[in-house]
Formats: structure tokens, C-alpha cells, sequence
């Protein structure tokens, strides 16, 4: 073998974005990608980690003893990890956006609601019918985002300023109730759910095909999956107008990787567990292969 075929397969490991969409070569690619997401986030809370290092030798250098060379494996492990995480991320982007059709098709209802209700979404602001939907669906996301987060945080203020931002929705008498008691947590938790109940409604509304029983009640059916794909894919044509657009390479480069890439990325995502080969991997497999590399290298009689 050519020392750069030799060099290739040692360092090559991300996918090839100008390929076709293959089953295999995605959940094989996807999974070594996965591998290095884990051992950065491993390594960012513990970059001292002896295991770690070994890890990240196997897997960028085909060699679990390649950082025991430095004085300072964490630094060289820090560029190297972000470095190899910005180019195998890019690419298995470009991959999924070159194969977007593939990659919906592969969707079910569930990871159509997860998608949708988590990839950044774009208003495309056009003044045809079709648009308008599109903007009211992408505020209606754009709402379900701040309710997360606004429960996920420790920080009442949150929900308290969610309360606060619906006032001018609410009824008079519901405005006044609400500034007498805005400094009381239990009344602006019970609020908070109550909006966030009738935004998920909302938001619920649009993603389904509905049928009405006999009394009139509107009974979901299954995923509007035609609907849903349009609004992604007009989203993202609208986040690539505004990159290319853009004339700063540093604000060209935060929309492809705050937005652009971030979605590809999600849908592969979504997309990996039903195509990897084996039903799930053991998280103790990089352990058991750290154990016999240690016993064929004599560290561990």
C-alpha cells in the first residue's frame, strides 16, 4: 500500500460529502463521529483523563499510546479534537444536505415532531399565502423553544418574563391579576403552564392530519410529514440566501455552523439509530479494547 493510501485510511475517517446516500457507509462514518463528539465531551470534563487520551489515540491516530509521547497530551488532544470535529462535521453536513430527500424519507412521525420542534427555523418573510404559514408555523416553534427553556432553567425570572411578554394576550382582568401577583412563584408557575399548555396546542395543531369524528372533534390522524418538509426546506433555502449574502466570512461561518450545519446535523441524528448496523454499542466497549491493548503491550500482567 502507497504511504498517502496508508496515510488515508489512518487519518481519512470522515465521509465523503459528494457521495450518494448508502445505508452502510453513513452509520459507519456516523459512528465514528459519534465516537468523537464523546470522547470531547469527555475530555472537556475531565482533560486529564489517561483513558481519554487513549481513546482519542485509537480513533485519530489508530494508536492508544500516540498521546503518551507529550508532555501536555490535553493541549495537543483540545486542537486536534476541535480540528478533526470541525472537518468530520462539515462533512457529514455537506453529506447530509447533498442527500436531504434521503435523509426525510428515512423519518417516522416521532422524529419528525422531535426535528421540527428542535432544528433552527427560518422565516422566509414573503408575502404569498404559502409564507405567511410558513412564518406563523416558525413562530409557533420559535415559542415551544422559550418554554423549554425557560423550564429548563433554575432561573424563576425566566418564567416570569414568559408570563410577562403574553400580557398584552391576555384579558384586562388577567393583566391586572397578573401585576398584583407577578412576585408571587406559585401563581406565575400555575400561569406559565397554562400559556405553555395552549401553545403546545397550538403548535401540536399544525403538525397533524386530522379527521372529525361524528360528534365534530378533530381526532389526529398521522404527521403532516409533506407539510413539515416543505417548512424545513424552505427554511434552510432562506438560511443559505442570507449565507451567501453575507459578506463577513466570520458571520458566513456562524450561520453555517450555528444554523445550517446544526440542522443537518440534527437530522442525521435522527436518522443514525434506525440505520447503524448493530441495535446499540456499549458504552464499555472503548474500555474493554483499553483493557486488551494494555495486555498485548505487557502494562497490565
Amino acid at each position: 500500500m502507497a504511504l498517502e493510501d496508508q496515510l488515508l485510511e489512518v487519518y481519512n475517517k470522515k465521509i465523503d460529502e459528494n457521495e450518494s446516500y448508502d445505508r452502510s457507509k453513513f452509520a459507519d462514518k456516523f459512528y465514528l463521529f459519534s465516537k468523537l463528539e464523546r470522547y470531547l465531551s469527555n475530555h472537556k470534563q475531565n482533560p486529564n483523563d489517561p483513558d481519554n487520551f487513549s481513546d482519542f489515540g485509537k480513533l485519530l491516530h489508530k494508536n492508544p499510546l500516540f498521546y503518551n509521547e507529550f508532555s501536555n497530551p490535553a493541549s495537543v488532544i483540545s486542537i486536534e479534537g476541535d480540528a478533526a470535529y470541525t472537518a468530520w462535521a462539515d462533512a457529514m453536513g455537506k453529506y447530509v444536505k447533498n442527500n436531504l430527500d434521503d435523509f426525510f424519507d428515512l423519518l417516522d412521525d416521532k422524529s419528525w415532531i422531535n426535528l421540527i420542534s428542535t432544528i433552527p427555523l427560518y422565516k422566509t418573510k414573503e408575502k404569498d399565502a404559502k409564507d405567511e404559514y410558513h412564518d406563523k408555523f416558525v413562530e409557533a416553534a420559535g415559542e415551544l423553544k422559550k418554554i423549554r427553556e425557560a423550564s429548563s432553567s433554575n432561573d424563576f425570572s425566566k418564567i416570569s418574563d414568559y408570563v410577562n411578554s403574553k400580557l398584552d394576550e391576555a384579558p384586562e382582568w388577567l393583566q391586572t391579576s397578573i401585576s398584583y401577583l407577578r412576585g408571587n412563584k406559585e401563581y406565575m408557575s400555575a400561569m406559565f403552564q397554562e400559556f405553555a399548555g395552549i401553545a403546545q396546542t397550538k403548535f401540536q395543531e399544525e403538525l397533524f392530519i386530522y379527521t372529525v369524528d361524528k360528534d365534530g372533534r378533530k381526532k389526529p390522524v398521522k404527521v403532516n410529514k409533506g407539510r413539515l418538509k416543505t417548512i424545513v426546506k424552505d427554511s434552510l433555502k432562506k438560511a443559505w440566501e442570507l449565507h451567501d449574502e453575507e459578506t463577513d466570512k466570520g458571520d458566513q461561518n456562524d450561520i453555517w455552523q450555528g444554523d445550517l450545519r446544526n440542522c443537518y446535523l440534527m437530522l442525521a441524528r435522527s436518522v443514525y439509530p434506525k440505520e447503524k448496523k448493530t441495535e446499540d454499542w456499549d458504552d464499555d466497549e472503548d474500555k474493554q479494547e483499553r483493557q486488551g491493548e494494555r495486555q498485548v503491550a505487557g502494562l497490565n500482567n
